[in-house]
């Protein structure tokens, strides 16, 4: 039965490796390295077969993380969802691997989604999705729209994502969010912050800066506390424009200080942000997951998330034992 499965598949996937029912009623998948190569472009991935039958296939896309493809928590979804019948092609996209975000990210997920869909018997009767976890849930949709996949893709599965980048970063330096149109005050991890400041030192034209910003980031990264006031006075025009945001504490001056990021960082936002995209065009199921405890990106982006696509499309589900995109103590 339906609820019954997914009832197993949801305590699997919170298990991680260690046992659980499921594992003991499904035989284990195959986890298969692989190169592929999509218009000229090369890839490496890993591709979790079923067992048994293929039901779907999947293209499950890696976080903003360091281990990349290896990351236990990913490993263990794409295991999970093998057991289910899911073919799942995990692309490794090195630079969600070394921590940074690049507007290329959309077309590496959509290569991924033509070479899987290209596969015969990992795609039966066209059954293929997407799914991502935080801030990959944006090149994923964004993929899903592509002209060529728009009418292929069945379902993007989104775990804790966004709408508005620019609501992301005003949560994640003030702690403000909006709830139907009120403000609302909680208490942001501030990791998914110096993890924007990372991924965007490339950006910026001052090696200087570049250093300083790394250092202030790497700091944070190990310690959430860490002062990192003795560095800003070497910073030049750019890298003060950044410092200034993520320093900030009051929500009325976001706009103004995203304003007065470099140019390249604002090309980046306006690429990745779904905000003000078609979304309307979007014709994949939207299946949505956000812990309303989540401390790195609001439960409200995929709220606004879901009413941004064209009604029918998107299902919403807020969980209170859920964090960022990590199950903790489902009832």
């Amino acid at each position: 039965m339906p609820r019954i499965e997914a009832a197993l598949v949801l305590s699997d996937m919170a298990a991680g490796s260690a046992d659980s029912l499921y594992k003991r009623v499904t035989a284990a998948p195959r986890r298969l390295p692989l190169h592929y190569l999509v218009h000229g472009r090369h890839y490496d991935a890993e591709l979790y077969r079923p067992a048994g039958v293929v039901r779907a296939g999947m293209v499950l896309v890696p976080g903003v993380q360091a281990q990349g493809i290896d990351e236990p928590r990913l490993v263990a979804m794409a295991m999970t969802l093998a057991r289910a019948g899911f073919a799942v092609l995990v692309p490794d996209i090195p630079g969600m691997r070394a921590l940074t975000v690049h507007a290329s990210d959309v077309v590496a997920v959509a290569d991924a989604c033509r070479w899987l869909d290209a596969q015969a018997g990992l795609v039966p009767a066209g059954h293929m999705g997407i799914g991502a976890v935080s801030y990959a849930v944006g090149p994923a949709v964004l993929a899903a729209m592509s002209p060529d996949l728009n009418s292929r893709i069945g379902f993007v599965l989104g775990i804790g994502g966004y709408d508005d980048l620019a609501q992301v970063l005003a949560y994640a330096t003030t702690g403000y969010y909006r709830v139907d149109g009120h403000w609302r005050h909680g208490r942001p991890n501030r990791y998914g912050l110096w993890v924007f400041v990372q991924s965007n030192l490339q950006l910026l034209a001052d090696a200087r800066d570049r250093r300083i910003l790394s250092e202030m980031a790497a700091r944070r990264l190990a310690d959430g506390h860490a002062d990192i006031g003795d560095l800003a006075a070497g910073l030049g025009p750019q890298g003060r424009a950044v410092y200034a945001l993520v320093t900030n504490a009051d929500v009325r001056r976001v706009p103004a200080l995203i304003a007065a990021l470099p140019a390249p960082m604002h090309r980046l936002l306006e690429a990745l942000t779904l905000a003000g995209k078609p979304l309307k065009e979007l014709r994949a199921e939207l299946i949505l997951v956000h812990g309303r405890t989540d401390a790195i990106i609001p439960y409200t982006q995929s709220v606004a998330l879901a009413r941004a696509v064209a009604p029918g499309r998107a299902r919403l589900f807020l969980l209170r034992g859920f964090g960022h995109g990590e199950l903790r103590n489902l009832g």
